[in-house]
């Protein structure tokens, strides 16, 4: 398995969780923890490293190289990158928005 897809696979599970917590807390809550609005940034992320894995870094390879992700990203296509960091300003703009339309911001 690629590293880019198994770690959107974790990324995007984060993403759901923490998106879940806010939508339970934002219904019953005055206030939301600002943490919280990473949720939908990560869904996205985790989404995009899904559909755009960073190339044929794999997973072994994270594992045995002493670079780790930062590895990945350099080795990653340019477009690939470019995905990753559209879908988490996406995200984080969704974020806020559904912050500002929850009335918490």
């Amino acid at each position: 398995m690629k590293a880019g897809k198994f770690i959107g696979i974790i990324i995007f599970v984060i993403g759901v969780i923490v998106s879940l917590i806010f939508f339970f807390i934002a219904s019953g809550w005055d206030s939301v923890p600002e943490i919280l609005l990473m949720g939908p940034a990560l869904i996205l992320l985790g989404g995009a490293m899904i559909i755009f894995p960073g190339g044929t870094f794999s997973k072994e390879d994270l594992n045995n190289h002493p670079g780790g992700a930062k590895e990945m990203w350099r080795r990653a296509p340019g477009m690939h990158k470019v995905m990753w960091v559209v879908a988490t300003i996406a995200g984080t703009v969704a974020s806020v928005y559904l912050m500002v339309e929850s009335g918490f911001m």
